[in-house]
C-alpha cells in the first residue's frame, strides 16, 4: 500500500513536471515563429526595395515602387510594380502586391510602420522598416534601415 502511494506520488511529480516543460516549450515555439515571421517579411522587403527602381508612393503604412525591369526596356509596366502594405488592423497582415496579385507575407501584424528620409516620393533614399508581430501572447519587435541603391 505504501509502495503504491509513492509510487502515485512519483507519477504525479513527473506528470506535473512533463506539463510544465511542455508549456515552455510551446511558449518559445511561438516566440520563434513570431520572430521568423518577421524576418522573413522584413528580409523581402529590404532586398527588393535595395533594389528599387523608383518610389511611386509612400506613406506610414505602405510603399509603391518598381521593383525590377523585368524586359529591360527602360520603362515601367504594371508587372514591374510591387506594393508593401498593412490591413491597418490588430494582428492584420502585410501584403505584397503585384497586379492584381496579393500575397500576404506576415499575419499576426500588430503593428507595421515605414518611416523616410524625405516625405517626397522622389527623394526618398532610406526607408526604415518597423514591425510589431504577436503570436499567441508573444509579442516581438523588430526594425530594419534600407539604403536604397538604384535610385
Amino acid at each position: 500500500m505504501m509502495a503504491m502511494a509513492m509510487l502515485s506520488i512519483a507519477i504525479a511529480v513527473i506528470f506535473y513536471a512533463f506539463t510544465a516543460s511542455m508549456r515552455v516549450f510551446t511558449g518559445e515555439l511561438s516566440d520563434a515563429d513570431a520572430s521568423m515571421e518577421m524576418h522573413r517579411a522584413i528580409e523581402r522587403m529590404t532586398n527588393e526595395l535595395r533594389g528599387s527602381l523608383e518610389i511611386i508612393s509612400a506613406n506610414g503604412t505602405g510603399i509603391t515602387f518598381w521593383y525590377d525591369d523585368l524586359n529591360n526596356d527602360g520603362t515601367r509596366e504594371a508587372n514591374e510594380t510591387a506594393q508593401y502594405s498593412w490591413t491597418g488592423t490588430s494582428e492584420g497582415y502585410i501584403n505584397r502586391t503585384v497586379q492584381t496579385s496579393t500575397q500576404e507575407i506576415a499575419n499576426g501584424v500588430k503593428s507595421f510602420s515605414l518611416t523616410y528620409n524625405d516625405p517626397s516620393p522622389s527623394n526618398i533614399r532610406v526607408v526604415n522598416i518597423y514591425i510589431t508581430v504577436q503570436k499567441d501572447s508573444t509579442v516581438s519587435t523588430l526594425e530594419s534601415g534600407v539604403k536604397l541603391r538604384n535610385l
